[in-house]
């Protein structure tokens, strides 16, 4: 009866050391953004970002697109978030005036979207001219971009 007192209460303080254990924050690769987009392997060749006042707007291509494009017939991956120095978590909320509010959508042409809800963007960097950020960010098994990239602000 002991022995079976004594695992079993060795079994429970285990239970307890794990409590709160899980994924963690996702890790942010320090390489250029690669991953998937609509199944296929995606890797960043060009990225668009525009600052509107206290947000950026954020386009990652996977091709040579214009300078500044905002859409390509190839797909990309889009998103805004707030012009602020920091990380943000992906969240959905239907309340969308919730300032937690944050996902990251992946085109592929002709009309698929998918929204990614789970993840994480971190602006390191933000000047009059440039932005310095990471992201890792899922959506389902087909969609998944992780990486650092700075690009210049488009004017």
């Amino acid at each position: 009866m002991q022995k079976i007192f004594a695992v079993s209460l060795a079994a429970v303080a285990l239970s307890f050391a794990f409590v709160g254990c899980g994924p963690g924050e996702p890790t942010i690769a320090t390489t250029n953004p690669t991953g998937k987009l609509g199944g296929a392997a995606w890797s960043l060749k060009k990225a668009t970002i525009k600052r509107d006042g206290s947000s950026i707007d954020v386009k990652l291509f996977g091709d040579d697109v214009a300078d500044c494009a905002s859409t390509s017939d190839k797909g990309y991956i889009m998103f805004s978030m707030p012009a602020t120095v920091g990380k943000r978590a992906l969240k959905f909320s239907l309340n969308f005036s919730d300032p937690a509010n944050q996902t990251v959508t992946f085109f592929t042409p002709p009309s698929n979207n998918n929204i990614a809800t789970e993840g994480l963007l971190n602006l390191t960097e933000l000047t009059d001219t440039s932005a310095t950020l990471g992201l890792s960010v899922k959506s389902g098994a087909d969609n998944e971009v992780n990486g650092t990239l700075t690009a210049t602000l488009c004017k």
